[in-house]
């Protein structure tokens, strides 16, 4: 409906501003000095995450939709990108970036830890089975997109 490709569009504007902001925000490099060149800093951003959150970036229902509803019946690649939540799962990536690392070189589960008082033995088996949960979660998505793609057929 043109309701969600609205919502959709909006959303890409701001993954787009989100391009924008990591091509101007500083950042400390590993002897902990403040980088401000723009060139290092898109440098350096382009070398990490730059394609992927350019790629994120494409509406490609809009693309389709502009296309009309016949493109792409046979032709897999297409049927491929009907699924937003596929570029959406490259979006999740930004946030495994957003939680490696925290202000002052500690990981989010170091701090989590210190701040709960969690023995070392216990955050690791909660870690484990977070990792495991999130694990058989993505196996479960690649498994639905791959019947999808099949027309759920045997």
């Amino acid at each position: 409906s043109i309701t969600w490709l609205v919502i959709d569009l909006i959303v890409d504007v701001f993954f787009v501003t989100d391009v924008v902001v990591n091509c101007v925000s500083a950042y400390y490099d590993d002897e902990q000095r403040l980088i401000t060149d723009v060139k290092t800093i898109i440098g350096r951003y382009a070398r990490s995450w730059l394609i992927l959150d350019i790629f994120a970036c494409i509406p490609f229902e809009l693309l389709i939709a502009t296309q009309g509803e016949d493109v792409g019946e046979y032709n897999g690649l297409a049927r491929l990108a009907r699924f937003p939540r596929i570029y959406g799962m490259i979006r999740v990536l930004r946030l495994i970036k957003a939680f490696k690392t925290a202000p002052g070189g500690n990981t989010i589960t170091q701090q989590l830890q210190d701040f709960l008082s969690i023995n070392a033995g216990v955050m690791r088996i909660l870690v484990f089975c977070f990792s495991l949960v999130i694990c058989t979660h993505i196996f479960g998505c690649i498994w639905y997109f791959t019947a999808r793609l099949e027309d759920f057929g045997p």
